[in-house]
């Protein structure tokens, strides 16, 4: 398509949008509105699918997993600097079983030597590895990155469940205009990148 060529428009979309192509309506949880987000609009996509976004836990990791702070964070958790971050993704380098005594594999603090359920990761753009619980306390921090495609006009559909996508581009700012950095939404609308029937 060109860009004068105006999209498709499926579900509810926002009347300002109806010329833009890759765009979707997402009503987020607790919000009775709906806000447009990009998925592929000037090739950026703002959204990821959250229902393939399992937690990080002592049966799923492996060492070099992609990880990214979990979007289902519980806010009884807490938000410390020991937290993960909110933005980028990291690699998995070492964790502790839930065994007794723990297991170690691969790289982890040696302050945590005695402690069972947690991770150790590498974040992208910083050289050492920081320790997140992954069942200790029974509490989950971490989510697998790997299995969270970005929202696209290729794979949206209505009632998909999403969150920011975690491989977020700096470049793409960080305004009010964009997702929230923490719970989920659902699609209600977008906008295809096609020329219409």
């Amino acid at each position: 398509t060109t860009m004068d060529d105006p999209p498709v428009v499926v579900g509810d979309i926002h009347s300002s949008m109806m010329g833009d192509g890759g765009l979707a309506n997402v009503r987020w949880d607790g919000d009775d509105g709906g806000l447009m987000y990009r998925i592929g609009f000037a090739n950026e996509y703002w959204l990821a699918l959250a229902s393939l976004m399992p937690a990080l836990t002592v049966l799923n990791v492996y060492m070099g997993a992609r990880v990214v702070k979990n979007p289902a964070w519980n806010r009884a958790w807490g938000r410390d600097d020991v937290h993960p971050p909110e933005q980028g993704g990291g690699t998995v380098i070492g964790w502790t079983t839930m065994d007794d005594p723990p297991v170690v594999v691969g790289d982890i603090h040696s302050s945590m030597m005695g402690d069972g359920g947690l991770a150790n990761v590498r974040w992208d753009g910083d050289d050492g590895g920081l320790m997140y619980r992954i069942g200790f306390a029974n509490e989950y921090w971490l989510a697998l990155a790997s299995l969270m495609p970005a929202l696209t006009v290729l794979n949206v559909y209505m009632g998909a469940r999403v969150v920011k996508n975690p491989a977020w581009n700096r470049a793409w700012g960080r305004d009010d205009v964009h997702p929230p950095e923490q719970g989920g939404g659902t699609v209600i609308g977008w906008t295809t990148m096609d020329d219409p029937p």
